[in-house]
């Protein structure tokens, strides 16, 4: 049993965002919808705009209607990157998130974590020695 903050207990899975190491994305729908999804499943309040928000961070602003399909393996992790980050959650799992982005991609994406490190904890594996 877990315990949120305020001391009611929750399921683990309401406190954790993951992004494995294999992309687990719905390839039918666009970049946009994917993260929709984790969002209403989380019950992210301002969903839409969160939505947004984050894609941008993860640098797939303009990408929002793409099908999952047609990205590119790099942009394929940054939305799972971000689909790790939607939504208040006090632990983020990172299994190999920069795996297939470029160097410039790759630190956008190390951005984010260090933007993000005060609103959870980040527990990450990598092979990356940068």
């Amino acid at each position: 049993e877990v315990h949120a903050p305020d001391g009611t207990p929750r399921p683990p899975s309401s406190l954790v965002g993951l992004c494995p190491q294999k992309d687990m994305l719905f390839t039918d729908l666009s970049a946009y919808e994917n993260l929709r999804l984790h969002a209403g499943l989380r019950g992210v309040r301002g969903a839409h705009d969160a939505c947004r928000a984050l894609l941008r961070e993860v640098g797939l602003a303009g990408k929002e209607a793409e099908m999952a399909r047609r990205l590119s393996g790099g942009m394929q992790r940054k939305l799972s990157v971000a689909i790790a980050f939607v939504g208040e959650r006090s632990i983020r799992v990172l299994d190999e998130p920069t795996t297939g982005m470029d160097p410039i991609s790759r630190q956008e994406v190390w951005n984010v974590f260090s933007r993000r490190t005060e609103r959870s904890c980040i527990l990450l594996t990598t092979h990356s020695m940068e």
